[in-house]
């Protein structure tokens, strides 16, 4: 299963409501319903930040956003029902997926040992 990690921008909290709490909770159970593995989840750093841009999504202009990312093992299969999901869900701005290696071994790097030449 190859490792990928998603990247998105969610709607900022409003009162009672973390939208990127409930979307990293979407996107999670929705992997690992469909046999994949999380392996992380991060808020990144500048948790409420200004947008570089006025982005517009599902009728609404937003200029602040929460940046989180997850990286997780799952068929690529799977990564594209995520990619649907993600699209529809209102309070996901933007979303992104890079794709960081194909298997474990290439992401390890442990190489298997030649045998000795005599």
């Amino acid at each position: 299963m190859p490792l990928y990690e998603l990247i998105c921008i969610s709607k900022t909290a409003v009162g009672n409501q973390n939208y990127a709490k409930e979307a990293a909770r979407l996107a999670a159970r929705h992997v690992l319903d469909r046999g994949g593995v999380v392996r992380n989840i991060d808020v990144l750093p500048y948790y409420r930040e200004m947008l570089p841009y006025r982005m517009k999504r599902h009728q609404e202009i937003f200029h602040t956003g929460v940046y989180w990312s997850m990286q997780f093992y799952s068929s690529p299969l799977v990564q594209r029902s995520l990619y649907q999901a993600l699209r529809y869900d209102e309070g996901v701005i933007r979303h992104g997926f890079v794709k960081l290696g194909d298997n474990i071994k290439a992401l390890s790097g442990y190489k298997i040992p030649s045998p000795l030449e005599k």
